[in-house]
């Protein structure tokens, strides 16, 4: 189904939205501060950049052998990472400035990792933020037959063990990403003749970026380092099985844990609640106290707000997080917060495990 068809139909509980947003309008006016990037996210995004920077010039020029190699590899390969969550992110999502030339600049950071800024745009801002576990609509909660996110799901005999193989499924998912999904996405919204397929300029920009990134991260370093492909290869699979590992759960946990809402939706498609409502039942906080966290995460483990309002820098949400939690619990709505991120994990298993039964009944409200 198209997601432009969907639609959120519920009234109820609307005033929820024009409460919160006039709470967070008098906290920026309060703070004299705007939704987008403060000093804060300047350093973040410097910091990052450098990061990544440095740690490829050590690899390439330190003369690093054996396992110093694998460590600062490794390293490398996490602000990748760091570079996703505290940079692309917001860039993506228009939340680093009101001028959309500088928020495009910084959405390219994705791409100098290797993963398309023009897809995510897509699959993440548009099908997952607007639809979050709407079954057949949410990219992010989408199983493809290997794994039941989702009780309205077909259910099959392997999703007995999905709370196993899943780990190796989140382990290979940024490799996916940087070798296979970008082009198969191309390729499938082409010969959808999709409103969103990409146009010859985003084909050759998909070619020359993977090529880039295939290139400092594989070719330069078997060319001018003294270890054999196999081993860089090696070195950069383990990089990306941690990467993916780390990635998936960050978000996975923000959305896929027990107790969360998947609500259905009416003979014509349609969800039959109000939106803001649905994002606060849908959506989960965890380790939100964590300054630590919260800083490596780029604020993605505090979820409600980020989904309720994406053009929001996320530096902003120490100060805006409490508003939006005590606005939602004056209306009545459950607020989920998990206290730390270990717990929310074990929680996400519990519910594939959940899932993998066949009689399991799906939480719809």
């Amino acid at each position: 189904m198209e997601v432009s068809k969907v639609k959120f139909t519920g009234r109820n509980q609307s005033e929820f939205f024009s409460t919160l947003r006039k709470r967070i309008d008098e906290n920026f006016e309060k703070r004299q501060a705007s939704q987008f990037a403060d000093g804060r996210m300047w350093f973040k995004i410097i910091f990052w950049l450098g990061a990544w920077v440095a740690t490829w010039l050590l690899i390439m020029l330190s003369g690093l052998s054996g396992w110093w190699l694998v460590l600062f590899g490794v390293l490398h390969g996490f602000t990748h990472l760091f570079i996703a969550f505290n940079i692309a992110h917001d860039a993506n999502h228009g939340a680093i400035s009101l001028n959309k030339t500088v928020n495009n600049l910084f959405s390219c950071t994705l791409d100098l990792i290797g993963v398309n800024s023009y897809l995510w745009r897509f699959s993440h801002n548009t099908a997952h933020h607007s639809y979050v576990n709407v079954n057949g609509v949410d990219t992010s909660s989408a199983g493809y037959g290997i794994i039941r996110f989702n009780g309205q799901d077909k259910w099959k005999p392997a999703f007995r063990y999905q709370q196993y193989y899943a780990s190796f499924l989140y382990a290979i998912a940024t490799l996916n990403y940087v070798f296979t999904k970008d082009f198969a996405l191309f390729l499938q919204l082409r010969k959808q003749n999709s409103s969103m397929s990409p146009s010859l300029g985003e084909w050759i920009y998909l070619i020359i970026t993977k090529l880039f990134y295939y290139t400092y991260t594989l070719v330069l370093p078997t060319l001018f380092l003294p270890f054999s492909f196999w081993q860089i290869l090696g070195v950069f699979v383990l990089a990306h099985a941690l990467l993916g590992f780390t990635l998936a759960l960050t978000f996975q946990t923000g959305h896929l844990i027990e107790g969360t809402s998947f609500p259905p939706r009416d003979e014509k498609g349609n969800v039959n609640k109000n939106w803001a409502v649905h994002i606060v039942e849908t959506t989960t906080d965890y380790a939100n106290t964590n300054p630590l966290l919260c800083w490596l995460l780029g604020g993605i483990n505090v979820h409600v707000i980020h989904h309720l309002y994406p053009r929001i820098c996320h530096t902003h949400y120490k100060e805006l997080a409490p508003i939006v939690q005590a606005t939602a619990e004056e209306y009545g709505l459950h607020y989920q917060t998990i206290p730390t991120f270990r717990a929310a994990i074990v929680s996400h298993f519990k519910l594939l495990t959940l899932l993998g039964r066949k009689d399991f009944a799906m939480i719809q409200n």
